[in-house]
Formats: C-alpha cells, sequence, structure tokens
C-alpha cells in the first residue's frame, strides 16, 4: 500500500474538470445533489469502469456511510480504520492499493474491487469524509488520478456546508 501526501498540482487537462467540479459546488441546490455532480464529473474523467463514493462518518471513531456514489459499487460503510477508505480517514492521509485484494478485510473486496484510491476531505482540523475512487482492474490508478482526486477532495473540503457536521481529530 502506498500513502503520501500529495502533491496538489493540477494538470493542464484537468483544469477544465477542476472548474466543472466548482461550478457543480457552487450550485444553489441540496449538498448531496453537488456531491453527486461532483462523482459524475471525476466519474466521466477517470473513465466509466470505475466508481467512485463519499463516505461520511457521523463521528470520529465511528463506522462511515456511503453518502454518495457513482459507477461500479462499493460499500455502503467501512469500519474505522479498515482499508482503506477507514484509513484515510483515521490516519488522515490519501490511501492507494494497487490490489486491495491483498487486504482481506477489504470490505469491497466482495465486490470485485481492485485498485483503490481514497482521499480524506478535511479542512484540519475537522474531517468531512472520505473520497474513494476504485477500480476491478489491478494498478488501475496512478498518479496523475491521485493528485486529481486529491484537489477534487480538497474542493468539496472547502465548501463543506458546516451544517453537514464534520468529526473533529481528538
Amino acid at each position: 500500500m502506498w500513502k503520501d501526501v500529495l502533491r496538489l498540482k493540477p494538470t493542464s487537462a484537468d483544469v477544465e474538470v477542476l472548474a466543472l467540479v466548482a461550478q457543480c459546488l457552487d450550485f444553489e441546490g441540496p449538498w448531496t445533489t453537488r456531491i453527486v455532480g461532483v462523482l459524475g464529473i471525476l466519474l466521466q474523467r477517470l473513465g466509466t469502469s470505475i466508481g467512485v463514493s463519499v463516505y461520511a462518518p457521523l463521528k470520529v471513531g465511528g463506522e462511515l456511510y456511503a453518502a454518495a456514489s457513482a459507477g461500479l459499487a462499493g460499500p455502503l460503510s467501512v469500519a474505522w480504520g479498515a482499508p482503506l477508505a477507514g484509513l484515510a480517514a483515521s490516519e488522515r492521509a490519501a490511501q492507494f492499493a494497487g490490489d486491495a485484494r491483498a487486504f482481506p478485510d477489504y470490505q469491497g473486496g466482495w465486490l470485485g474491487v481492485a485498485s483503490v484510491l481514497a482521499v480524506p476531505i478535511m479542512r484540519a482540523p475537522q474531517l468531512y469524509g472520505v473520497l474513494e475512487v476504485r477500480s476491478h482492474g489491478s494498478g488501475s490508478f496512478g498518479v496523475d488520478e491521485a493528485e486529481l482526486t486529491g484537489l477534487v477532495a480538497s474542493q468539496l473540503a472547502d465548501r463543506w456546508p458546516a451544517r453537514q457536521g464534520a468529526a473533529e481529530k481528538q
């Protein structure tokens, strides 16, 4: 498994994607509708043979629940600290697995998920959720996909409404 602080520098191809994400987040509709729109944009950019989800915790150390998903199915909930979205939440660091099937406790394994990127949606010290991107193919994601996912997670955190709640680091 790889984890690292993302460089957070958009490639020229992703500048347009990030502008679309910003436009979607500025939409006046319900927050969940905006998240679904962002997931659709990410799905279109990264390929239709993937799945994307936002998992949100109800409290620090508690289970994370799927707030919105698009594309290939993922788990409906993820235990705090469990691979890989739960690890991203508990460690507040991006997680990557080229083959998530190597983790017997990965909760998406039964769905045939292989590659996973999980990036926390946070504005220190508050964790709002985790943005997870998954694929059935091993090694489906590289640095470019990880950086784009990190940038989208940052945009989500910057615009996350206070009334939606957050889990504070203790």
